[in-house]
């Protein structure tokens, strides 16, 4: 409920590992990662925190950041990598960090 007030996405952990799953099945489209280019070097950083599953609260709390600094940084990544939404976000957050492990 926490993260979902602070406007992030709660899911749990078999929606995540049915993603992850999914992400990773040889079906799965190639996907371009223009990321690295887009991305500031906190940005990187937190949309790879994102990605590995930490939560607004704890990304906050790991960078001594406010968590309406992190949201800031959230709404920027969306803006630059043209994500409608935080689920998009996420998605794509765990793509990257899939394909960069």
């Amino acid at each position: 409920m926490r993260t979902v007030k602070r406007k992030g996405v709660y899911l749990s952990h078999h929606v995540m590992q049915r993603m992850l799953n999914r992400s990773s099945s040889s079906a799965a489209p190639e996907v371009s990662f223009p990321e690295e280019a887009r991305l500031s070097a906190r940005e990187l950083e937190i949309f790879t925190l994102i990605g590995q599953g930490v939560s607004t609260q704890t990304i906050a709390e790991q960078l001594s950041l406010s968590l309406s600094t992190i949201d800031t940084y959230r709404e920027r990544i969306k803006n630059k990598l043209r994500l409608a939404n935080s689920l998009e976000l996420t998605r794509r957050a765990i793509l990257w960090v899939m394909h960069n492990t």
